[in-house]
This record gives structure tokens, C-alpha cells and sequence, in this order.
């Protein structure tokens, strides 16, 4: 099997994320941020899909690569919160009384 690199150009980011603070990858959009150039070994099948689904969506490389990268961190981040939480609710289960109101206010009325 043959291994590729490509480098991930500096690009503009949207302005949709400028001056936004991401708080899951500790990563600070703003005016003063910096695009790195970076290499990243991929095997063939995976350059030429990436390819692929770059042509689709109409960006380049580069931007499908931070985009999945961005998608994947915040998917890591939410599964650190839910095992916080999951431990979290096994330390301190809740009450009956705590939930109980919730419940009889959700069910059927009885005829």
C-alpha cells in the first residue's frame, strides 16, 4: 500500500466562525488567527474519496478535511460530556421525588 501527503493550504475561514471562541478544541477564531500548514499521510483509497467528496461538495481538500475535523472534535467532546454526566447521575442517582412530577405531568389522562 502506497501513502500520500498532502499539505493543507491556508485558507479564509467563514465569517460565520470569526471571533467565535470553540470551546471543545480550545481553538480561537478571530482577526488575528493564522491557517498552519500541515501534512497529513493518508492511504490511496481514503485521498482518492477525499477527493471525491470535495469535488461533490464544491470545497477544496483542505476545507473538507478542517470541516470533518471540526465535526469529529465536537463529536469527542459531546461523548466526554455524556460519560461526565453518566458518571456523573451513577455518583448521585436522582430521587423518585425529583422525577416523579415530570413523569405524572407527561402521562396519559385517565378517562
Amino acid at each position: 500500500m502506497v501513502d500520500h501527503c498532502i499539505a493543507l493550504e491556508g485558507a479564509l475561514l467563514p465569517e460565520s466562525t470569526i471571533g467565535i471562541e470553540i470551546g471543545w478544541c480550545g481553538v480561537y477564531y478571530g482577526l488575528e488567527s493564522t491557517m498552519e500548514i500541515i501534512q497529513v499521510v493518508l492511504d490511496k483509497k481514503l485521498l482518492k474519496a477525499t477527493e471525491l467528496a470535495a469535488k461533490r461538495h464544491q470545497v477544496n481538500r483542505s476545507a473538507l478535511i478542517r470541516q470533518a475535523l471540526e465535526r469529529h472534535l465536537k463529536h469527542l467532546h459531546e461523548l466526554e460530556l455524556e460519560e461526565r454526566d453518566r458518571r456523573g447521575y451513577l455518583a448521585q442517582p436522582q430521587r423518585e421525588e425529583e422525577f416523579r412530577i415530570w413523569e405524572d405531568a407527561a402521562s396519559w389522562p385517565r378517562h
